[in-house]
């Protein structure tokens, strides 16, 4: 499948003159389609074997991004899970790699699905619905999740759950931050708040504005008996944003602390009603440094009520 990630990640560089890439904005009959798939595909195809592997389609998303590797994008942390269940997608005789025929299959799936009013030519407007119901439905056309599990196995890692770091620059080794979570009680049926408070503990602190939750930031919940839980409906991660120029991150001090505002719905951190232990982790990434490094912090545990 043409992966949307994929190709607005091209659309970015195209703009730059890095690769080419179709015009998300434009319309698109089936040839216009198939031939922005055999492109993009040539494109990945790195060894020219006619195949793309993971590994080719994550240094392709590097150079996509100006050569800059990042969480979830670089040789070393593969695919994130979007771009991972859209190649599983994609790979519909699950050898590992994408061929161009199924790449040009799942090209005219996509088209057939996106052409609503079947007048062989799809619009913006097409292709945004097309987009959106894959991601509301929370799996592809050829139904794989796109839902990454998010149990959580320890108050040090965050299962399954995908959570690329935040960009940042910091001196010194040892954690550049602590993190403070505010919380009240919310209802199951509507929103949860939250507060995460950052602190500098290393002079030089400066952190992406764009830090959110799956941007950085991830919940880990505990029952009433220490178990971690399962959220009602899984939280659907964001690509991470483009990477940024050390002017444009944000400092951080230590004293005032840095307040992210959270807002999100309920059923997507917690299981149901009830009382939850609940910590805030920070994951931050360094791409300066020679090689990248990274930190990340947790907060003390908040007890919640979860009402009906």
């Amino acid at each position: 499948m043409v992966m949307p990630f994929l190709l607005i990640l091209a659309a970015q560089a195209a703009a730059s003159g890095a690769i080419s890439s179709p015009d998300l904005l434009g319309r698109d009959t089936e040839a216009t389609a198939l031939a922005s798939a055999t492109a993009l595909h040539r494109k990945m195809d790195a060894n020219g074997d006619g195949d793309v592997t993971p590994t080719e389609m994550a240094r392709f998303i590097t150079k996509s991004m100006n050569g800059l590797a990042i969480p979830g994008t670089d040789t070393a942390h593969p695919l994130p899970p979007l771009s991972a269940a859209l190649f599983q997608a994609g790979d519909t005789d699950k050898d590992g790699r994408i061929s161009l025929a199924e790449e040009i299959a799942a090209a005219k799936r996509a088209f057939a699905l996106q052409d609503t009013n079947h007048d062989g030519v799809v619009t913006p407007e097409e292709r945004m619905a097309f987009m959106q119901k894959t991601i509301s439905d929370g799996r592809t056309p050829e139904g794989v999740s796109l839902r990454p599990s998010s149990r959580a196995k320890d108050a040090g890692q965050a299962g399954e759950r995908w959570n690329p770091p935040a960009q940042a620059t910091w001196s010194g080794s040892a954690t550049p931050i602590k993190i403070a979570l505010k919380a009240g009680a919310a209802p199951m049926s509507g929103m949860a708040t939250f507060t995460v408070d950052l602190t500098a503990t290393s002079d030089g602190l400066a952190i992406s504005p764009f830090v959110q939750v799956t941007r950085g930031i991830v919940f880990l919940v505990r029952s009433s008996t220490g178990q971690f839980v399962e959220p009602a409906e899984r939280m659907i991660g964001s690509p991470p944003p483009p990477p940024l120029a050390p002017g444009e991150l944000t400092s951080i001090g230590g004293e005032a602390p840095f307040s992210v505002a959270i807002h999100e719905m309920t059923r997507t951190i917690f299981p149901g009603p009830g009382i939850y232990q609940v910590q805030a982790m920070v994951s931050l990434f360094d791409p300066s440094a020679t090689p990248a490094r990274y930190a990340k912090a947790i907060s003390s545990p908040v007890t919640i009520k979860i009402t009906r």
